[in-house]
Parts: C-alpha cells; structure tokens; sequence
C-alpha cells in the first residue's frame, strides 16, 4: 500500500476500532504512517502516526492552526450567520502572534503556585462524589464520578454557578464527542447554545464587583473591558477552551485509567503498596490510553513531505497522539503498562507551542481522583459482563459508562488524603 493512499484498508469507524484502535494504529505506523482518511461529513484528513512525525506536525511552523489555510469548503466562515461568532477565536485555532498573545494571557491563570491553591477545593469536589455513592457497593465511574468532577472543578474556577454546570456538560459532550447521527444542524444548534452559554457568563462577570469577580471569568472579562488585552470575540474563545477543554479531559481520563489500573492488578498493587507513585502512574496512564486520540486539526501551508507521503497546500492534518504514545521506535515494550516507566516523553497533553495550557490543572484533578478512589473504595473492581461502550470519533477517547462494584464502606466519613 502507498503511503497515505485510502484504500479502506482501515476501519476507523467501528464499535471494536473505537475500543481497541492500538492495532489498527501499529498497522498504520508500519504500511502507511501518513494515512489518508475521509472522515464522516465529507470532511479528508491525513492522519500522522508516527511518534517523530507526530512531534513535528505539533510544532513545524509548515503546519498552522487557521482553517483560513484549508483548500475545505467545509470550513467557510458562517460563524455570524450562525450566531457562533467567538467561538473559532480560540487558542486551538491560531498562530503566532495572535496566539502568544492569548496564550501568555492564559498562561499566567495556570501558574503551578495558583493550581496547588487549588488542591484542598478539588480533594473535597471528589470526596463529596465518592460519599454519593460509597455505601452503595457500586457505581458508574463516568456518570457519577469523571463526568461530574471536572464540570464542578472548572466551574468553580471559572465562576459558573453550580445550577449551570450540568447544563454545560450536555453541551460540551454534545460537541466533542456528537453521535454519528447528529445531523449538521444538531450540530449547529448545540454550538448557538453554548455561544449563548459563554454570552451569559460573560454578562453575569460584567455585572458583579468585588469577590464575586475574582475567579478566572472575571479575570479575563477585565482583560477585555479594562485591559483591553483581548478583543470581545477573544474572551469567549478563551471561555469557550477553557470550560470545554477542562471538562473532557479529566473525564475521559479517570475512565481510562481505572479501566487500565483495574485490567492490571499488579500495577494497581504497586500503587496501594507505593503511594509515592502516583505521579508517574498518572502520567504512564496518560501515555498508555490518554484522553486526546489524536490533536486538534492543523493545515499545511506548503506541500510537506512526511511518513513517505506528500501532505498537498491546504490539507488537513492531524497527529495521532494515541499511536504516537504507542509507538516501540520511541517507548520500550508500548503496550505494556508500567507505572515506573522512566523517561516518560509522552504526547498526552500535545507539543511545541500549543502545549496543553491546563496540563498542570489536569495533573491535580487526575492525582487526586485517583487516590482517593482507590483508597475509600475497597476491592474495586469492574462490574458486568456486558461489553464496555466507547464513544466513536478520533479526537476523544473516552468511555460511555464503567460499572464497578467495591465493597460499602459505611457512612461518609473518609481517611486523610494521604499522599495527594
């Protein structure tokens, strides 16, 4: 097979790719690690899998994050015409300078000092959702526990009031991970309410004075207005990241990694006899299933030679970090789970410039969650026979529901968090 010729060779649609695409992506990397695939809506896309070519797609200038750069009908700006305007004005779809700009800006809001703040309120946020269910004797992990979680951290953060934050997950999982039979105007539709979400939001910090306006929201609102550091349509770009970006990763990541952990009882033993690794559990877990499949779309501006193929001028590309994570060229035994791994060079959280600007958030709130699981809920273990569901599209990984079973503890009272 010629490298990137689609010969629908490769299945990336269906329900056993969604939950185990590693051996499709070991078949990419070795016949065609420049791969071109038309993704559903019409839409083509080359799809890099190589870990060094992934590397480079994430931060060689030939590549750029504008869609103004697309040759792609599909990416004509309706964004007024739709009531979404803003929403593009964001961090995953610009470049330098414009982007050094909002990202130093951002930057700042996640500094290591003011996320460790931030760790007493994201121990009680996740000891509160394991007092809802801990005497139950079992639970859907994602429903209960990674779904809430991160929607109540980002919401406190940003200053969205608790009444909204459901209001808010529907949307943004309607967005990242949308059914393959939500029509385009579904799709249209979700993006006006989340447009009108951030509206909102923006309005209430405008309003309020005093300590009502200290969270990130406010902060940002004031870099508009008094700052003037941002434009109108920049504010709700960053907002619209922020709140989005924070929920799906956090969520698509305790699912994976307690499905990983408790397929691995070994490493999960290491981890109750070696509090200490938890760190490097987390980031082994975020190379071994991480909650990014594959990057943000970017778009060649020149005719680029990569994985033996000729990406053209104006296409769209995308890296594939969960085959970048897997490749043996750069890991030693990939598909093997070792929470001690050393050089653990993963490209979880992206690469170069655009980077993960909330890594260290993310960090907190995966750490955390997953020692406090499993120490308050004793002999977790998966729960059912039935065959786990995994949402489908390439750019999200992450888990409809996971069932387990534990055994109750009695009332809400829990241990110290030891170790977090």
């Amino acid at each position: 097979m010629t490298a990137g010729e689609d010969t629908g060779t490769f299945d990336l649609y269906s329900p056993g790719f969604a939950a185990d695409p590693y051996q499709v992506y070991g078949a990419m990397r070795r016949r065609a690690p420049a791969y071109l695939a038309r993704y559903p809506g019409g839409l083509d896309l080359w799809l890099v899998t190589r870990y060094d070519d992934v590397r480079t797609v994430l931060s060689d200038p030939r590549f750029s994050m504008s869609s103004d750069h697309s040759d792609s009908p599909l990416f004509a700006d309706d964004a007024e015409e739709h009531g979404t305007q803003g929403l593009e004005r964001n961090l995953t779809n610009l470049d330098p300078p414009d982007h050094t700009r909002l990202r130093r800006l951002v930057t700042r809001e996640f500094s290591a000092a003011r996320v460790e703040a931030l760790r007493t309120d994201v121990v009680a946020h996740v000891d509160a959702l394991i007092d809802g269910f801990a005497t139950e004797g079992g639970a859907d992990l994602i429903a209960q526990f990674a779904a809430p979680l991160p929607t109540g951290v980002a919401g406190q953060l940003l200053g969205v009031p608790p009444a909204d934050w459901e209001r808010f997950r529907v949307y943004s999982r309607r967005l990242v991970m949308p059914d393959y039979d939500m029509t385009p105007d579904d799709f249209t539709r979700n993006k006006q309410d989340i447009r009108a979400f951030v509206g909102e939001l923006v309005e209430r910090k405008r309003a309020q004075s005093g300590d009502d306006a200290l969270d990130l929201a406010g902060s940002l609102t004031r870099a508009c207005d008094v700052e003037g550091a941002i434009t109108e349509d920049e504010l709700v770009g960053i907002l619209f990241t922020l709140l989005v970006g924070s929920h799906e990763t956090t969520t698509n990541f305790i699912g994976n990694a307690v499905l990983a952990l408790l397929r691995h009882p070994d490493q999960l033993a290491l981890l109750h006899a070696s509090p200490e690794l938890y760190p490097a559990a987390v980031e082994e877990l975020l190379r071994y299933d991480g909650p990014f499949e594959a990057s943000s779309l970017r778009f060649a501006l020149e005719d680029v030679e990569i994985g033996g193929a000729t990406i053209p001028r104006g296409a769209t590309v995308v890296a594939v970090l969960a085959s970048a994570n897997r490749d043996p060229d750069r890991f030693f035994d990939p598909d093997r789970l070792e929470i001690r791994r050393p050089a653990n060079d993963h490209v979880a959280f992206g690469h170069g410039i655009h980077f993960c600007p909330g890594r260290m958030l993310s960090l907190l709130e995966a750490q955390v969650a997953l020692e406090r699981l499993i120490t308050r809920l004793p002999g977790l273990r998966l729960a059912g026979d039935a065959p786990l569901r995994w949402h489908e599209g390439l750019f999200f990984r992450g888990l409809r529901e996971l069932p387990v079973a534990f055994d109750a503890t009695a009332g809400s009272g829990h241990p110290a968090a030891a170790g977090v």
